[in-house]
């Protein structure tokens, strides 16, 4: 990750680019550390922007963000430490696909993601691999 940038979670896009976004900010000196609004054409505050340690590591280490929803209602963690607690009363977004995020503001960026997961009721399971690439190359080199 460079500096002066953030980066994150987006979810429930309505694919046009506004979400609900969770981001940690690694801006040098920066009073705030973590975002979490909506995006939609500007930045709306849910919780806010807010400084508090909140076991935040360096921009540079491997981070865990962790959302959890319940309808309008979302817990948000770094590294499983439970950070807010915060409700949309406005419903604003209901569904749609979630989004990892590296934004560039003043430098490059460049994030890592690993180990994404996404659960939870009417999420499809893992994707067949039946006829993927991997399974049709390992049949054709087992065949030969």
């Amino acid at each position: 990750m460079g500096t002066e940038n953030h980066f994150g979670i987006g979810f429930r896009d309505n694919k046009v680019g506004h979400h609900y976004g969770f981001y940690m900010n690694d801006f040098v000196g920066a009073e705030t550390k973590y975002w979490f609004g909506i995006w939609n054409g500007g930045y709306t505050a849910l919780a806010g922007s807010w400084g508090e340690d909140g076991n935040y590591k360096d921009a540079e280490d491997w981070n865990t963000m962790k959302v959890v929803i319940k309808g309008f209602h979302f817990e948000l963690y770094i590294n499983n430490k439970l950070l807010k607690r915060v409700e949309d009363k406005g419903k604003t977004f209901k569904s749609g696909p979630v989004a990892l995020v590296s934004d560039k503001n003043v430098k490059e960026a460049v994030a890592q993601f690993d180990y994404v997961k996404i659960e939870g009721d009417g999420i499809p399971m893992a994707v067949s691999s039946v006829g993927k690439l991997a399974v049709s190359w390992a049949n054709i080199k087992y065949a030969h």
